[in-house]
């Protein structure tokens, strides 16, 4: 938990006096007297500390008095703060973004993506900045979208399955979270998905779902699945071939990785004739595909 800790104050610019409050609240929930005394920060400033820390959700206030702080499910709430600095930095770019381009109409930015973690905010990046996203996952791999929509079961689901098979980035559970919680968003915020991914794939993780977790659970989460497609701008589309590479395509930009030896690299293109060649590319493998609905049964 230090070293979570130590990496929010660096990465997020939080003061010590922010972990100081955190490293105890972790321990017990407690009072801002309490919390005073045992971080040895004034009873006049506390509550300046207290307040920043509740506005950056790492931090909760019962509603009652006498009032208690406590950091109840401290990793989601890292997570969910994680996030929140993060689509801030996406939202400034594209703004800067944007008006480079009015300036010229020749824009055109090249990343080179060298590893998992790379991968990871790269591909929260995507679905932030876009109102609709096309993917291809790559061989063997499962569409972020289709786990389980409750942040429980994702848990219990991603972990079993991680052990059995290799993922993309080879990505943290907390990075993890993060790319599932991107997803969810995006839908929830109206934004239109569309997947294509590998026929042994849905196959090999529908058997896992069921063994590891029983015909009930797989069959909750299949009707699950109709759901969200009948729900929210979610289309799947499942391909007979094999998939080498992932590929997103967002309005501006396209992202293609892929992994050889447990090493994810990739280039992230910033520019308007390389989405339109994409996108077409893209309608082609569709119509290849079968939607996901012919899998799922009545």
């Amino acid at each position: 938990m230090r070293e979570i800790l130590a990496n929010l104050r660096q990465a997020f610019d939080l003061k010590q006096k922010h972990i100081d409050i955190l490293e105890f609240v972790l321990q017990k929930s407690a009072s801002a007297t309490e919390i005073s005394r045992a971080t040895d920060i004034p009873q006049g400033r506390i509550y300046n500390f207290l307040n920043e820390l509740i506005d950056y959700g790492l931090l909760e206030k019962t509603s009652k008095k006498p009032f208690l702080y406590s950091t109840k499910n401290f990793d989601s709430k890292v997570i969910d703060f994680m996030k929140r600095k993060f689509d801030n930095m996406v939202n400034n770019q594209l703004k800067i973004m944007e008006i480079m381009e009015k300036k010229t109409q020749s824009l055109q930015e090249i990343d080179i993506i060298h590893s998992g973690e790379e991968f990871s905010f790269r591909t929260v990046q995507l679905l932030k900045e876009c109102k609709e996203i096309k993917i291809v996952i790559r061989h063997g791999s499962f569409p972020f979208s289709l786990y389980p929509f409750k942040i429980n079961h994702f848990l219990k689901v991603r972990a079993y399955i991680s052990k059995r098979r290799q993922t993309l980035a080879q990505t943290t559970m907390e990075m993890a979270m993060m790319i599932y919680k991107s997803h969810n968003d995006a839908l929830l915020a109206g934004k239109s998905i569309h997947i294509i991914f590998e026929k042994n794939a849905w196959d090999n993780h529908v058997n896992l779902i069921k063994k590891g977790f029983g015909i009930k659970f797989t069959e909750n989460w299949l009707h699950d699945i109709k759901n969200m497609i009948s729900t929210y701008k979610l289309k799947c589309y499942v391909a007979d071939e094999i998939l080498p590479m992932n590929l997103m395509i967002n309005e501006k930009r396209v992202f293609l990785s892929l992994i050889h030896h447990g090493i994810t690299t990739g280039v992230s293109i910033y520019n308007s004739k390389v989405v339109e060649l994409y996108d077409d590319l893209f309608d082609g493998m569709v119509y290849r595909s079968k939607p996901l609905s012919e899998f799922l049964g009545d």
